[in-house]
């Protein structure tokens, strides 16, 4: 079998394995496809299909843009490669502002108190009225 077909072959896979959700056996197809023929063209479509499906948005991208480079009257192609190219940058932004809120926790009642201390305290959490924290503002 020629290099050509078998690229073909490894293509129709990818898209059987795309329909059935099996995204890491269809890229590994596209992948060989690719490697047999690297001039086909569904071979980098179907890969980049695979990529967003395993949500590795960047390498999909490049793929996109490789076949609009080929093929550069492709629109769906293009459309892809422009829905790609965006969901990766909302990807890279929404990456950069995660925050990871730290919160401290005190345990009041296992402070050490002075013996000397002559302040406002309490001896359990039951104690914290409103009164008692006026006299606190008071203080």
């Amino acid at each position: 079998m020629t290099p050509v077909k078998k690229a073909i072959y490894y293509c129709n896979r990818a898209l059987a394995n795309l329909k059935m959700e099996n995204y890491s056996f269809a890229l590994f197809d596209a992948c060989e496809a690719i490697k047999q023929d690297d001039s086909n063209v569904k071979g980098y479509y179907r890969r980049g299909q695979a990529y967003v499906a395993l949500r590795q948005l960047k390498n999909a991208v490049s793929d996109f843009k490789t076949i609009c480079k080929r093929q550069p009257s492709n629109k769906d192609a293009r459309e892809k490669y422009d829905i790609t190219q965006k969901e990766h940058r909302l990807q890279l932004l929404s990456a950069s502002i995660v925050h990871e809120e730290k919160r401290i926790t005190v345990d009041v009642l296992s402070m050490d108190v002075s013996k000397d201390y002559t302040g406002p305290s309490f001896k359990d959490t039951d104690e914290i009225t409103p009164e008692w924290v006026e006299s606190m503002m008071e203080w």
